[in-house]
């Protein structure tokens, strides 16, 4: 399992126990992540900020403006990867919708998380993995902002909202 994957599961299945566990990891647990096209995390800055920035939240709510304006930096620059200037960008807007309690912008984003995981599921060797079923980084965004009190509006089989109610 990815870094990423697990800290994707932590908000809907995760207990404080483990979300301390994942605060206290150092980068180097980033170490042995890789995108599916083989990149190591360690070398895509936008990622690694954002799952910093992700880990902290969901630790403790923690929020670093400073974090997330690197983050967004980041992941928004001319040489950023695919998956930073898209998914990873993506994420972290959701992620700080939630964290601004805005409910149309963070439900935006879930949809568009969810398109995107759609289209890539289809094709390609990633359609042939077990995380092509379940969007987990909008799953997640929804779990958070039902903790912050938003509903998600969004519907789709890649969401399948029903295994939040075993989460909360």
């Amino acid at each position: 399992m990815s870094f990423d994957t697990l800290l994707n599961l932590l908000p809907i299945f995760g207990t404080g126990a483990c979300r301390e566990v994942v605060a206290n990891l150092s980068r180097r647990a980033f170490d042995f992540n890789r995108n599916h096209d083989d990149t190591p995390f360690t070398e895509l800055p936008g990622v690694l900020a954002f799952l910093d920035l992700f880990r902290r939240h969901i630790h403790d709510g923690f929020w670093d403006e400073r974090s997330y304006r690197e983050c967004e930096q980041a992941c928004s620059s001319p040489t950023a990867s695919k998956i930073e200037s898209r998914d990873f960008r993506a994420r972290l807007f959701g992620l700080k919708a939630v964290v601004d309690k805005r409910v149309d912008d963070c439900n935006k984003t879930i949809g568009e998380l969810v398109a995107s995981h759609k289209q890539e599921s289809l094709r390609g060797e990633f359609k042939l993995l077990d995380d092509a079923y379940i969007c987990l980084p909008a799953l997640a965004l929804v779990q958070l902002g039902h903790h912050s009190g938003m509903e998600c509006t969004v519907s789709s089989p890649y969401l399948p909202l029903k295994l939040l109610e075993y989460g909360r």
